[in-house]
């Protein structure tokens, strides 16, 4: 968002942050991608496949299972 503003706006990150009252200190931790984040958005992609190769059907039980079943990992009992 912040190199966003600075795009549109040609204004440094100085201001832009004094402006929206924001810690400068955050710029570092909003310009980087969180390692979690990466690793997200591919479980994301293979959920969006799961629901779509089951014709909108399947609810987060059955995702679950299914994505517990092509990982190996092992269902507790309900």
């Amino acid at each position: 968002m912040i190199n966003t503003i600075r795009e549109k706006t040609g204004g440094g990150i100085r201001e832009i942050y004094r402006v929206l009252d924001l810690p400068r200190s955050s710029y570092g931790h909003a310009a980087t991608e969180a390692p979690t984040l990466s690793g997200d958005r591919g479980l994301s992609v293979e959920i969006c496949e799961i629901f779509k190769s089951r014709r909108w059907r399947y609810g987060y039980r059955r995702i679950a299972s299914e994505l517990a079943a092509r990982s190996g990992a092992v269902q507790p009992e309900r």
